[in-house]
């Protein structure tokens, strides 16, 4: 995956601007542009209440040509402090009632490779991640990597990437690759064993296993199908004859590139618990899929990856397949509706 056209969502708040100072590394290795969005929430409350004050204002000849101008004339400044002009790209400011909603249709519509957040704005919530940033990754079709402000100075050492049988949760390996690559970091493939897990469709799920060394075998062997599989991502397993304690190798024929890859195996009753503790305590990059074959198959919201993104300590980053886009546009229409 080559990251060209990065979207970063900012409310003007100093913990927005995480995500703009982490923009630079992907300026840096891929010589990305860099879009900013800043979306004004005027809601229907807000025009009632001028209308309810008699003043004589229109709000799209009045007020909305001002406040655009002021936000487009912040985005500029905010963007001249911290991306070198020649990676600058478009700065958009919108008046929306729902502002991740804005966020994710032009984001969409745009041909982007990935949302870039910071995972809090300037109204933080109880959870880590605010709730404009939980519902963009929700809803968005394209990649959203949320940062906090230490991880422009820190970037990473060990990416963890939440895996189970299914080539829905594999398929996140590839930019997780790329990622290690760039920042010299090592990988881990965390798989949990769910006690009395099913599929979607009722079916016992290939577990609970004898043996962690068991669950490590069949998980490694079902890796090596999927890249035998996909050859276009020219990436194969290499065994060290140490258990759990592999080599990612990338190679076009004429180049190749080696990451250390560690495999976690752990039982327990809820997958996202196990994720969310193991990644906060050894992790620093979180990579996951928002759909997989056990609990990341379920709807996003209250599902394994939902509490994840919810709980998580370190920066995320999520993956829609494309075989869910057209399950995320009908979910985004049904939540329209009712709201």
């Amino acid at each position: 995956m080559k990251i060209k056209k990065v979207l970063v969502p900012t409310d003007f708040s100093e913990n927005s601007l995480a995500a703009l100072k982490f923009a630079n590394h992907f300026i840096d290795h891929y010589g990305s542009c860099i879009d900013l969005i800043h979306v004004v929430p005027f809601g229907k409350y807000f025009v009632d209440s001028f209308e309810k004050l008699g003043l004589p204002l229109d709000m799209d000849s009045d007020v909305y040509p001002k406040v655009m101008s002021e936000a487009h004339d912040e985005l500029e400044r905010i963007a001249s402090e911290h991306i070198r002009r020649e990676y600058r790209g478009h700065m958009h400011a919108c008046v929306d009632r729902k502002i991740w909603q804005a966020v994710c249709d032009y984001a969409n519509r745009g041909d982007y490779d990935l949302i870039l957040m910071s995972n809090k704005g300037a109204h933080e919530s109880d959870f880590l991640r605010g709730g404009i940033a939980e519902k963009v990754i929700r809803h968005s079709k394209v990649p959203v990597l949320t940062v906090d402000q230490s991880a422009h100075e820190t970037g990473f050492t060990n990416i963890m990437v939440p895996v189970d049988l299914s080539d829905l949760s594999f398929s996140a390996i590839p930019i997780t690759f790329e990622l290690a690559r760039y920042f010299g970091a090592k990988m881990t493939f965390f798989h949990t064993v769910e006690m009395y897990a099913s599929d979607i469709d009722g079916v016992a799920f290939a577990g609970p296993y004898t043996t962690t060394d068991a669950a490590y075998g069949t998980l490694m062997n079902r890796m090596d199908s999927y890249f035998a599989e996909h050859e276009n991502l020219n990436l194969f397993l290499k065994r060290t004859g140490v258990k759990f304690e592999d080599h990612l190798v990338w190679s076009d024929g004429t180049d190749s590139y080696t990451i250390p890859v560690t495999t976690a195996v752990v039982q327990g009753i809820s997958a996202h618990f196990e994720i969310t503790e193991y990644a906060n305590e050894n992790a620093d990059l979180l990579v996951m899929t928002t759909h997989g074959r056990t609990g990341l198959a379920k709807l996003f919201l209250g599902s394994t990856a939902g509490q994840v993104v919810q709980h998580t300590e370190i920066p995320v980053l999520t993956i829609k397949p494309e075989s869910m886009h057209n399950q995320v546009t009908n979910e985004n229409h049904e939540e329209e509706h009712a709201q």
